[in-house]
C-alpha cells in the first residue's frame, strides 16, 4: 500500500516561497504607511498655511509681526532630533506660543498642544518674508526628524499681500 505525504524537499520549497511572500509584503506595507505619513504631513502644512494666510489679512501684516520672531525655528528649535521631544521643551513651547499668536489672528481658538508631523517632530516655521527677499516657510523635519536631512516637507508660503 503506498502512502501519500510530501517530501522534505516540497515542504522546504513551500516555506521559502512563503518566505518571500512574507518579506515583500512587508517591504510594499512600510513604503505605502511612508507615502500615508508624507500625505498627511503635507495636509498638515496646508492647514497651517491657511491659518497663517488668513492671520496677515485679519491683521494686514507680515507673519513675523503676528508671531513676534524673524525665525521660530532658528529661536527655539535651532538643531537635534525633535521626534518626539517633550511638550515642555524649549521647541514645543516656542512654536505652541507661535501657533498660539496665529490662530489668535485668524480668530480660531487656540492650540491645546503643539502641532506634530506624523514622525513625532513639531513643524518648524522660518518667517522671514519681511527680512529677506525670500518667502515665510513652513515644514516637516520628516522621517529622520532632524532640519536638512534630506527628507524634509517644505512648503513655501505666498508673499504677503498678493
Amino acid at each position: 500500500m503506498k502512502r501519500s505525504a510530501f517530501t522534505l524537499v516540497e515542504l522546504l520549497v513551500v516555506i521559502s516561497i512563503i518566505g518571500l511572500l512574507s518579506a515583500i509584503s512587508t517591504v510594499n506595507l512600510k513604503s505605502s504607511q511612508n507615502a500615508a505619513k508624507i500625505t498627511k504631513a503635507r495636509a498638515d502644512l496646508k492647514q497651517l498655511a491657511t491659518a497663517i494666510d488668513l492671520a496677515r489679512q485679519n491683521s494686514n501684516t507680515y507673519l513675523r509681526y503676528i508671531t513676534g520672531t524673524n525665525c521660530a525655528y532658528c529661536y527655539y528649535c535651532p538643531s537635534g532630533d525633535f521626534r518626539n521631544i517633550a511638550e515642555s521643551s524649549t521647541c514645543a513651547q516656542g512654536m505652541l506660543g507661535v501657533l498660539n499668536a496665529i490662530y489668535a489672528a485668524a480668530g480660531q481658538p487656540a492650540a491645546v498642544k503643539v502641532m506634530r508631523d506624523p514622525w513625532g517632530s513639531p513643524y518648524q516655521m522660518d518667517e522671514n518674508e519681511a527680512e529677506t527677499a525670500g518667502p515665510d516657510v513652513i515644514w516637516s523635519v520628516g522621517p529622520d526628524g532632524s532640519h536638512n536631512g534630506g527628507d524634509d516637507i517644505i512648503l513655501s508660503l505666498p508673499k504677503f499681500g498678493t
